[in-house]
């Protein structure tokens, strides 16, 4: 599945530890489950006193950060869709501009929240 998910497009510069480390993430998450559900994010004790913590939560189960067509929210995610969603919460690169570094922040994260 990651070498194949790594031959596409979809994910850029992406590699192969990478996602394997997000892969090993989303087990602990998931409890070795196929998908994660809301309640899944309650184990995550960096989350428990952040105060935007429930707009995070939201953001990975956000139809519109899923690449669905319509609003909403879904129940649960699986691993490419929370692959997807990491892909919000890349840091920004350090050879950006300042005009990018605040397009990226306006964009990056307005579907998000």
């Amino acid at each position: 599945f990651i070498k194949a998910l790594l031959a596409t497009e979809e994910v850029p510069e992406v590699t192969t530890d990478q996602i394997e480390n997000l892969h090993r993430r989303f087990k602990q998450l998931s409890g070795d489950q196929p998908t994660i559900r809301k309640e899944n994010f309650d184990r995550v004790p960096d989350l428990e006193f952040n105060p935007i913590r429930s707009k995070i939560v939201q953001a990975f189960f956000d139809k519109r950060n899923l690449q669905a067509a319509s609003d909403g929210f879904v129940d649960e995610i699986n691993f490419e869709d929370f692959l997807t969603i990491m892909s919000n919460f890349r840091p920004i690169e350090l050879n950006m501009d300042e005009e990018q570094q605040e397009r990226f922040r306006r964009c990056g994260f307005s579907a998000s929240f």
